[in-house]
């Protein structure tokens, strides 16, 4: 039988999640559910430790090796694999709550409007104490376009969830043309999730739970050498804009986003300097960015429900960064 759903997820150097990635996926019942797993060109033991959980593993499962290619191209060689309409993503130090995939199955079957996304409840979990996710919207399903609009400025939407395939592979060739215009990007996953939103008919919210395990020491998250590649997603993020959308309440959310994100990798780079190896490249996707914003009005993307003496100071950063990198 063809599985519904397969469930995409990247390992790399990931040894100590092994066995909270396999008790995890062994809660799921459902028989038409498909588990690929890309070994993202570990480099420690975790690949002999996988094969011996593989010996005691009887559900439907695809195992990649592969060299190293980042999270969001190690999901992506899983998605082209897959064998299920949906896909959902799981971080190998995350898991499902009980009937969250089935939650999901029955939303995509029962609902009568073309539902290419369903959402779960995304719970963050932190000294076994979990707290809820809070959606900037209180009402399902939402039209992705509206969705994206909730997502340029700040995450009003995760995108933990079930999306349809086609989905995924779309939003994945809208960002190699947009890679054209850039560098590598360190957190493409972002991108690719609200141009997935942007290009979905409807989204809807189910109450199968996600829960984010906020203390994991998972590779895709924390401080790393590349993170200063972030702004050129977030520049990105406004060239599509400008392609795609031409509104300018989005597209100065969109800029309130790489300010917010040029001031945090500025403020990165002064407390890593020492250990920053590759300070040109550092000051080169500040450069960029800074590029990027000169021109535009500050007034325009100032929050003005936010702290006004935070705003001052951000102006003031701002003025800094123009001095020093235009």
């Amino acid at each position: 039988m063809k599985p519904i759903i397969s469930i995409i997820t990247p390992i790399y150097n990931g040894v100590v999640h092994i066995e909270n990635y396999f008790k995890n996926i062994r809660k799921i019942q459902e028989g038409n559910v498909e588990f690929i797993l890309i070994n993202d060109g570990s480099t420690d033991d975790t690949h002999e430790k996988l094969l011996e959980k593989f010996k005691k593993f009887s559900g439907n499962f695809l195992y990649i090796q592969q060299e190293n290619t980042g999270a969001a191209g190690a999901r992506l060689n899983g998605i082209r694999r897959a064998s299920g309409d949906y896909i959902a993503l799981l971080d190998c130090d995350d898991e499902f709550g009980d009937n969250a995939i089935l939650s999901a199955i029955e939303k995509i079957k029962n609902y009568p409007l073309r539902v290419d996304c369903v959402l779960f409840d995304l719970k963050y979990k932190k000294n076994n104490i979990l707290s809820n996710f809070k959606y900037s919207i209180d009402y399902w399903p939402i039209n992705g376009k509206a969705a994206f609009a909730e997502t340029v400025d700040k995450w009003g939407l995760h995108g933990f969830g079930v999306f349809r395939k086609t989905v995924y592979l779309t939003a994945y060739a809208v960002l190699d043309k947009l890679a054209q215009l850039s560098e590598n990007r360190v957190n493409d996953d972002e991108l690719i999730t609200r141009i997935a939103f942007y290009n979905c008919n409807y989204i809807d919210l189910c109450h199968g739970t996600y829960l984010y395990n906020v203390e994991s020491p998972s590779t895709t998250r924390g401080y790393n050498k590349n993170s200063h590649k972030m702004l050129y997603t977030s520049i990105s993020l406004i060239n599509f804009i400008n392609n795609e959308i031409k509104s300018v309440e989005i597209l100065n959310n969109a800029y309130r986003n790489l300010l917010n994100h040029t001031l945090a990798v500025h403020r990165s780079y002064i407390v890593n300097f020492i250990k920053i190896k590759n300070k040109e490249e550092w000051k080169k996707s500040i450069s960029s960015a800074i590029c990027k914003l000169d021109g535009f009005n500050i007034n325009n993307i100032n929050n003005i429900k936010s702290n006004k003496f935070k705003e001052i100071i951000k102006k003031i950063h701002l003025e800094i960064l123009f001095y020093m990198y235009k």
